[in-house]
């Protein structure tokens, strides 16, 4: 093959492995990886493919970690704010329960617990019920 198609080749390989990574399903990236890194034309560029897709399931790692730590950070928010309402307002309305527990903007659940500082009726705080 020449060169400049070898070349081609590989960058096509390339983008191939990138979409495999961020497109199919973990066992598809199983199953496709081997098959891409054996079209490749030469040892070394096998070796750069390899590489790759360990840098792509790096990053997607990162991902999942990442996504993660901001699922906790909901989790928290939400518990924290649920207790303190429940401590200083005993009973809570369920629709402001579920309104709270189905919030994972963290911002909003921020400013909720800020509202909760100076709040004097449950209104103040204000997580709308619907």
């Amino acid at each position: 093959m020449p060169v400049a198609e070898a070349q081609r080749w590989q960058q096509f390989l390339s983008w191939i492995v990138a979409l495999v990574y961020h497109v199919r399903s973990d066992e598809d990236v199983r199953r496709f990886i081997p098959v891409i890194e054996a079209s490749s034309c030469a040892e070394d560029r096998r070796k750069e493919l390899a590489t790759m897709a360990e840098t792509a399931a790096e990053m997607l790692e990162r991902r999942g970690r990442e996504k993660g730590r901001e699922e906790e950070r909901v989790t928290s928010l939400q518990y924290t704010l649920l207790r303190q309402l429940r401590k200083r307002f005993k009973r809570l309305p369920r629709k402001i329960e579920a309104r709270i527990n189905a919030t994972t903007n963290v911002a909003e659940l921020q400013t909720w617990l800020d509202n909760f500082v100076d709040a004097r009726t449950l209104a103040d705080v204000g997580v709308p019920a619907e």
